[in-house]
């Protein structure tokens, strides 16, 4: 009886921890992203305006 609850108890820890683990990654990741979008956001706007800026001078 003790064998089963020691697996089960560990069983337990594992799915508890495999959770806590994964959410901790997952917001790291997350935020990578984000910061990834935000620079390529800004990126992409310069671009715009430097493009705009050669049309004027163009015409």
């Amino acid at each position: 009886m003790r064998d089963i609850i020691c697996i089960v108890g560990s069983i337990i820890a594992s799915i508890i921890t495999t959770k806590i683990l994964a959410t901790h990654y997952f917001n790291l990741v997350d935020g990578h992203v984000k910061d990834m979008i935000q620079s390529t956001k800004d990126f992409v706007d310069v671009a715009k305006h430097s493009v705009d800026t050669m049309k004027h001078r163009n015409k």
